[in-house]
């Protein structure tokens, strides 16, 4: 099966945004939940 262009950059798109979130969360110290709903703030 191959992917075309365009739902790969929605896929790394999504990847990249998930990683910054979690290192936004790091950064300013928020508490680890395990939970993978949004944030909303």
């Amino acid at each position: 099966m191959r992917l075309s262009g365009g739902v790969a950059v929605q896929v790394a798109r999504r990847v990249l945004a998930m990683a910054a979130g979690i290192w936004h969360h790091d950064k300013i110290g928020a508490p680890v939940t395990r939970s993978l709903v949004a944030c909303d703030h």
